[in-house]
C-alpha cells in the first residue's frame, strides 16, 4: 500500500521512525479487522442502517472532492449499536473508506483529470439535543475521526460539522486535543448560519436544498441518491475520445 505509506510519510512530516511505527499499528489494523477482505463481509441488517444513521455520498466540491454527508442530528446510537457491535462498527467504517478508495476517488478523478484522494464531510447536527448528547454519541463521533485521521491521514479535505449548538461546542472542546494539530485543522464547527461558507466549496445547485440549495434529488431525497461521477454512465463516444 505505497499510497497509504505516502499518507503517513507526510503526516508524520516525513520522519522515518514515527512513519514506520504509525505503518506498523496500520498493518496490525488492517489484519484484526481484515480490511483488504471487507468488501465480502456480510454486515447483518444492512439495508437498516441508513434508516439509523442516514449518511451518504452527493455529488463533488468545486475542485472535485466527494461530498460525504451525515446526519448526527438524526443518529439512533441505541439501534446502531444493536446492529453493529465492535468490531462491526468499525468494520462498516472502513467499508465506506474502501469503497471511496477503490470507487468513489478512481471516478472523480477521471471525471475532473487530476488526481483526486480526498473527501469533504458536512456533519449536520440539527435535532441533536443536550439529552442525546451523551457520551455514546461522542463516543461514535470520536471512533469515525480516529479511523480516518489514524490509519488515512490526509484522506479528509475538511470535517464541517454545521447546525452546532453551545452545548456540542462546549463538549467538542476538551475531545478535538484527542487528535494531532493536523487533524483539528481540518475541522470547522459551524453555527446555524452556514450556508455561505459550503458554497465555498460546493456548487450552488449541487448544494442539496436542506442546507439551502437547489437540489433536491427525486426520489428518496439528497442523502440516499448516492449521485456523482461514480454512478454516472459514460457514452461510447466520450470513452473514444478519452483514449485518443
Amino acid at each position: 500500500r505505497l499510497d497509504i505509506l505516502i499518507r503517513l510519510l507526510k503526516s508524520k512530516k516525513f520522519n522515518i521512525i514515527e512513519t514506520y511505527k504509525v505503518f506498523v499499528e496500520f498493518i496490525n489494523f488492517t489484519r484484526k479487522y481484515d480490511v483488504f477482505n471487507i468488501k465480502k463481509v456480510k454486515f447483518p441488517n444492512f439495508d437498516k442502517i441508513r434508516l439509523f444513521y442516514p449518511h451518504g455520498f452527493h455529488k463533488t466540491t468545486f475542485d472535485g472532492n466527494p461530498v460525504f454527508i451525515q446526519m448526527l442530528g438524526e443518529l439512533k446510537i441505541s439501534d446502531i449499536n444493536r446492529l453493529l457491535p465492535e468490531p462491526l462498527l468499525t468494520q462498516s467504517i472502513l467499508y465506506k473508506i474502501v469503497e471511496v478508495e477503490k470507487e468513489i476517488f478512481p471516478k472523480c478523478s477521471e471525471k475532473f483529470k487530476k488526481n483526486i484522494n480526498k473527501i469533504y464531510c458536512v456533519v449536520d447536527l440539527l435535532g441533536l439535543s443536550t439529552s442525546l448528547m451523551n457520551k455514546q454519541i461522542m463516543d461514535f463521533i470520536n471512533k469515525l475521526i480516529s479511523v480516518c485521521s489514524n490509519y488515512y491521514p490526509g484522506i479528509m479535505e475538511e470535517l464541517v460539522f454545521v447546525n452546532t449548538s453551545l452545548v456540542f461546542r462546549s463538549i467538542w472542546a476538551p475531545c478535538k486535543y484527542l487528535y494531532e494539530y493536523e487533524t483539528r485543522e481540518r475541522i470547522k464547527l459551524l453555527g446555524f448560519d452556514y450556508k455561505n461558507e459550503l458554497l465555498k466549496k460546493i456548487q450552488f445547485e449541487n448544494l442539496p436544498k436542506f442546507f439551502g440549495g437547489l437540489c433536491n434529488c427525486q426520489p428518496y431525497g439528497c442523502i440516499f441518491s448516492n449521485v456523482g461521477p461514480w454512478n454516472e454512465q459514460i457514452s461510447e463516444g466520450e470513452k473514444r475520445r478519452s483514449k485518443n
